[in-house]
Parts: structure tokens; sequence; C-alpha cells
């Protein structure tokens, strides 16, 4: 309770709908993801561009993205998740902020996090 991040208003952890719009699908989008089924993680976003799309609709680092155009973002792997972002110009997610699982997914001491100098989880999804 008196760490300076305490923040007892439940309503920032509710999910919440945001759609991206792009005119080309390859156009950025403007984050990173991070997690995937196969790591036995859900899909979080890692890192969002400044001035970006995405961080202007409020989509930030340790957002778990729960679905997106309707697809259950809990039941696929990272390569499945990155697809149905990148190939599509409407992108509606549903997302929730959840530092706490997102937290878990640089847990060094899980044997499928350890290929050294690889990070298989993250993907960059704000470039081409």
């Amino acid at each position: 309770m008196h760490h300076p991040d305490y923040d007892n208003n439940l309503k920032f952890f509710l999910p919440r709908t945001v759609v991206l719009n792009r005119l080309k699908a390859s156009d950025a989008l403007g984050f990173n993801i991070r997690g995937g089924k196969e790591h036995n993680f859900g899909l979080y976003v890692s890192k969002v561009m400044r001035e970006s799309a995405a961080a202007n609709l409020g989509i930030k680092e340790g957002d778990q993205i729960l679905q997106v155009n309707g697809i259950d973002f809990n039941t696929l792997d990272h390569a499945e998740a990155v697809k149905v972002l990148k190939f599509n110009t409407t992108v509606k997610m549903v997302v929730r902020y959840f530092p706490y699982g997102y937290q878990r997914t640089y847990d060094r001491n899980r044997p499928d996090m350890s290929v050294p100098g690889i990070s298989p989880t993250s993907s960059s999804l704000s470039h081409r």
C-alpha cells in the first residue's frame, strides 16, 4: 500500500476496447508484443512507441491483449498473434492492464525463457 506505484482504483485494471485503424496492413501498429501460448503466458504489450496511434489510444506496456477482431488471444502462440495483428487494417483489441502477469514473462528461472541472447517471446510491430 505504501509503494509509490500503488493505485487502489480497480477501474484501472478492467478490460477496455481500443481500435487501431491503418491505411495499409504494412503500416506500423506502434507497439511490440511479448509472450504466447507456447511460453505458457498471455500476450502482452512490451513497448509502445511515443507519438504512435497506439500511444494516443492509451495502449501501454503491461497491457494484456485478450482479444483482437473477435479472436481469443489466450489460445494463440506468439507467431499466430503477430499474424492477426499485422495483417488487418482495422485492429479492434480488448486489453487490460495487468503488470503482474506481464512481469512474469521476464522470469529468468523458467526453462522456456533460457535461450541466451535471444528473446523468443518478443516481436516488434512498430516497423514494417
